[in-house]
């Protein structure tokens, strides 16, 4: 019904259940734009977050940008503010030792080049949760990001049952759960950078100190 008041041109696309990654593949198999924007349909984007993640990009070797995002929580028809997430020093530190340390970016508040993706490949369809930290630790990986300490989008957060049907959990186990599929994430990275790429991310003019760190 939202979608019929739209006078604008669309695509609408339909499909069962099948997991977000397949539902993003799918989605993305049909974009045919220079830059994609995920967005999940119960967050609300803030005036102007188009224009500055592109503005970000106009540098054509920065392969994605990204800014900073807000919580909240509607119940009984109350709105009631959580804060912004954890988001970490970005002044210091390679944004890929950064995203390798924590979950902190999410796919409302970051525009990425069709090229790039194409490069990283297609989203884990196996990933049942934390689908978007794995494609943000490829998309690290493999080219230089921009950031913004706007906030971008304001994200709501649901107090009942979480993920797909065959892995639901309620929202207070959600660290418990992304902390499972984050180690499945690291495992298949593994490998990915060399001892010395690790202790490339650190600055220090001590170079066992930078090694220690990269290790760690």
């Amino acid at each position: 019904a939202v979608l019929k008041t739209l006078t604008h041109s669309f695509t609408l696309l339909e499909q069962e259940t099948a997991g977000k990654s397949v539902a993003l593949n799918r989605a993305m198999a049909q974009a045919s734009g220079e830059f994609v924007w995920v967005c999940d349909d119960d967050d609300l984007l803030c005036d102007g977050a188009v224009a500055t993640l592109l503005g970000l990009l106009n540098d054509e070797r920065i392969g994605w940008a990204f800014g900073r995002y807000t919580r909240f929580r509607d119940e009984g028809g109350e709105r009631t503010d959580m804060g912004p997430p954890h988001w970490p020093d970005l002044s210091q530190g390679a944004v890929l030792r950064h995203t390798l340390e924590d979950a902190f970016t999410m796919q409302n508040g970051a525009l990425v080049r069709r090229s790039l993706y194409d490069r990283v490949g297609p989203f884990d369809e196996t990933m049942l949760r934390s689908l978007d930290y794995e494609m943000f630790v490829r998309l690290a990986l493999a080219a230089p990001a921009a950031h913004t300490d706007a906030v971008l989008f304001r994200q709501r957060k649901h107090p009942g049952a979480r993920g797909p049907a065959s892995v639901q959990h309620a929202a207070d186990q959600s660290e418990n759960v992304w902390a499972r599929w984050d180690r499945e994430i690291f495992e298949r990275h593994r490998g990915t950078l060399s001892e010395e790429r690790f202790a490339t991310l650190f600055e220090s003019s001590n170079r066992l100190a930078a090694r220690r760190a990269g290790l760690l």
